[in-house]
């Protein structure tokens, strides 16, 4: 004969029912955390594009993201799209301030051009600095002449480098958006992570008074006094 299965304790939740907030709780903290750890990711790259990191090899010569290089003082020719900014660079060995540059760019006539500086930028790679000293942007597309000199007299022998510019907008939306989503990545995460130690702990918690209602006896009480 089959025994008969233990009923439930009148007035206490079933302990699937008991543990199915606990898992929840879980689930969503892990769901929240990934989504962090993604939004942290996405903002750091994002972050990452604003910074010049290809204008400098580890040796400190001159990176992928440079089109046109020449020493410096010095000139160089370059053939430019119509409308297609360029940042130009000036290099040198890292010895304080480093020297100042004057830049001017020619079109193929002679013409002087107009330069702008844009969003100042500097790196160092090897003992080199690179520091950007202007940007230009050709309104007719044709060969023209970038010419880099030092004010001082005494000033190192640099490189001079060309590469294409990152319009302001584009900077600036790129920069906020990875600030933004670091923030954003950073808040999922302790929120998950906290939702997540929180449900773990409850669940322990309910588990264990689970495991010590089943451990009591569940006979007849025994009757009142004076019966």
């Amino acid at each position: 004969m089959t025994p008969a299965a233990p009923s439930a304790v009148p007035g206490v939740a079933h302990p699937a029912r008991r543990r199915r907030g606990p898992r929840i709780l879980v689930a969503v903290g892990i769901v929240l955390a990934a989504l962090g750890v993604v939004a942290l990711v996405l903002g750091i790259v994002s972050f990452a594009r604003t910074l010049p990191m290809g204008i400098l090899d580890g040796r400190g010569e001159p990176g992928s993201d440079v089109i046109a290089s020449a020493e410096a003082p010095g000139e160089l020719a370059i053939t430019l799209a119509a409308e297609e900014p360029v940042t130009i660079w000036a290099t040198s060995v890292d010895r304080g301030q480093g020297p100042s540059w004057d830049v001017e760019v020619r079109s193929a006539d002679g013409t002087p051009q107009r330069t702008t500086t844009g969003v100042t930028a500097t790196t160092q790679r090897a003992g080199v600095r690179a520091v950007s000293v202007a940007d230009f942007t050709p309104t007719v597309a044709g060969t023209y002449v970038i010419s880099l000199e030092a004010t001082e007299t005494t000033a190192s022998i640099g490189r001079l480098l060309v590469t294409e510019a990152v319009p302001v907008p584009t900077f600036v939306t790129r920069l906020l958006t990875g600030i933004g989503l670091i923030f954003v990545g950073i808040a999922l995460g302790v929120v998950g992570i906290a939702l997540g130690v929180g449900g773990a702990v409850w669940w322990g918690v309910t588990a264990n008074d689970d495991r010590r209602r089943d451990a009591a006896p569940h006979g007849p009480s025994a009757p009142p006094p004076g019966l």
